[in-house]
């Protein structure tokens, strides 16, 4: 008996190795070719909802509410995804939640209900969490160095921004020439596009045991200054992204500015660009540094947002803003989630849970806010909440990560 023990840990250590051999090459290609496909179709949907509520005679406080359905909902599903994802891996979920996304927005073509709409948002909800939890999981595993880990954040994120530059342009274009549920149920297309790539994954194996003791690490994680500091940061981040994807699309029509996806497509191409270089920039300036100039240039971007009256203003707010986008998301993220011992998954989901937090509070807040306020005092609270989560960062985290750079 001993003996089968021995072997039978023996073949596990191999499929270890075997999985995370792969990842490098062939799983992380993989997961980032998904993930392109499945916010394509996310992004087709979520820039065009707010158009069609409004269609369906919903108020902006409406918008708001089914945004923060739709982020609750992710937030809920990171939760679950990440403590599952510990155990099954990634390949299940992602597979799942891209057919989720898939029967979501096709729904959004027969609904002409705002309740109903409303259910649909929730599971699209599911899908995003979901997805994108178990995706980022899949992507650092098993990585140790945090330069490595920001490396291998900013590749992903490159399929979310692309997905981001292409996918929001080209649904507000068509927009001005058919219908909302028309270009809501194109979004189909991407979800089911996504399942092909993602049924090659390679899921990583169950924990071994002495990654099993989450009742241990998890409590660790939330006394941890460095982690709790960034979380906080990329939470307020999260509520001026939440304002430009819920709002934007309905600011620029009450300005008279024909098509705003100038902005997306800027922003993103912009950071897409930049994420290039982003192993390079933490290298010379430390990860601590950067945050701080890229938070301030998300500040610099919220104020010229909120009194842009034309395509040109908008697009200098989309490259300013994609330049400070550049470094928050990867830095941010390769701090946080190499702050506990194993439990991949759930560190990650805690970690990006701030972003539906940022989008679902943001949206109910900000949405009540425009009818007092209107749309230009969104971006000017958005610019004062990035600046206290920047301070938040600076007094908890960047302590800490710049001393450890000074070790490396």
């Amino acid at each position: 008996m001993p003996h089968c023990g021995v072997h039978s840990e023996q073949i596990d250590s191999s499929l270890v190795r075997k999985s995370l051999s792969r990842k490098p090459g062939h799983d992380r290609i993989l997961v980032v070719i998904s993930a392109l496909l499945f916010y394509c179709g996310c992004y087709f949907a979520k820039s065009t909802l707010p158009l069609h509520i409004k269609g369906l005679n919903g108020s902006d406080a409406v918008v708001g509410r089914t945004i923060a359905v739709m982020s609750g909902a992710a937030l809920a599903t990171r939760w679950i995804a990440g403590a599952l994802q510990d155990k099954y891996g990634s390949k299940p979920f992602m597979v799942g939640c891209s057919l989720c996304l898939a029967c979501a927005t096709l729904s959004y073509r027969f609904i002409s209900s705002i309740p109903l709409l409303t259910v649909s948002a929730f599971f699209q909800g599911i899908a995003l969490g979901g997805f994108a939890t178990t995706a980022v999981a899949q992507i650092v595993g098993g990585i140790q160095s945090e330069i490595e880990r920001t490396s291998a954040l900013s590749l992903f994120s490159m399929s979310h921004l692309t997905a981001g530059a292409i996918a929001p342009w080209l649904a507000l274009t068509m927009a001005t020439h058919m219908e909302t549920s028309t270009i809501l149920g194109w979004a189909t297309v991407g979800g089911l596009a996504a399942v092909l790539p993602a049924l090659r994954v390679s899921s990583l194996p169950p924990k071994t045991e002495k990654h099993a003791n989450t009742a241990s690490s998890r409590p660790n994680v939330f006394r941890d200054k460095v982690f709790v500091g960034a979380s906080l940061c990329y939470l307020v981040w999260a509520i001026s992204y939440g304002a430009i994807y819920s709002f934007l699309p309905l600011f620029g029509q009450e300005r008279g500015i024909i098509n705003v996806g100038v902005f997306f497509t800027s922003f993103a191409m912009i950071n897409l660009i930049g994420r290039v270089f982003v192993r390079h920039l933490v290298l010379r300036m430390g990860a601590a540094r950067l945050i701080n100039i890229s938070s301030f240039l998300v500040i610099i971007s919220m104020c010229l947002l909120s009194i842009s009256r034309s395509p040109f203003h908008l697009a200098v707010a989309g490259v300013i803003y994609g330049l400070g986008s550049t470094g928050i998301y990867p830095c941010l993220a390769g701090i946080a989630t190499g702050r506990g011992s194993g439990n991949t998954g759930m560190i990650v989901a805690l970690f990006m849970s701030n972003f539906e937090l940022g989008q679902m509070f943001g949206s109910i807040a900000l949405g009540s806010i425009i009818s007092r306020r209107g749309y230009p005092a969104i971006y000017r609270i958005s610019a004062i909440a990035m600046f206290v989560g920047l301070l938040i960062f600076n007094r908890m985290a960047k302590p800490v990560v710049a001393a450890n750079r000074e070790t490396v």
